[in-house]
């Protein structure tokens, strides 16, 4: 609750990947305020930034938990991969499409919560970009980093 009002009521947070245009727009519409992350083109990571994605990704952690292959099911008509890892308070598992090459459902249960990221209304169709456009009248604001010059 947030000034009498229940959060999940009073505002919307929305993230777009756009991995196509390499950006990661979010907007809040409580703040009306957007963000938009504009990634350079990398096209290979180098070994310490592949050791640093590794370290903290799905499957990183995973395979230090000693991970369960949950096989393949569908989800949204696509072909998904599950797995599943458990930590001494907590359960992760992943279904991820190999054809997407990106995560269709994650959930993550504690022992006083759980939390479900799903990809809902997936269509292989090319999407109507005003869709995807916040309304006039936030602020917008655009943010640019270069890759390549992260620490090595």
């Amino acid at each position: 609750m947030v000034d009498g009002k229940s959060v999940e009521l009073s505002e919307t947070l929305v993230r777009i990947d756009d991995p196509v245009a390499n950006t990661e727009t979010k907007w809040d519409t409580s703040l009306k305020q957007v963000k938009v992350v504009h990634f350079s083109s990398l096209s290979e990571p180098t070994p310490a930034m592949r050791d640093r994605i590794e370290a903290f990704s799905f499957d990183g952690l995973a395979k230090r938990a000693g991970a369960t292959k949950l096989g393949t099911r569908e989800i949204q008509g696509l072909s998904v991969e599950g797995t599943r890892y458990q930590t001494e308070n907590s359960t992760h598992e992943c279904w991820f499409s190999p054809d997407l090459k990106l995560t269709v459902r994650k959930t993550d249960e504690f022992s006083d919560s759980a939390f479900t990221d799903q990809l809902e209304g997936i269509s292989l169709q090319e999407p109507d970009v005003s869709r995807y456009l916040p309304p006039p009248d936030y602020s917008v604001k655009h943010v640019h980093i270069d890759l390549s010059r992260l620490p090595k």
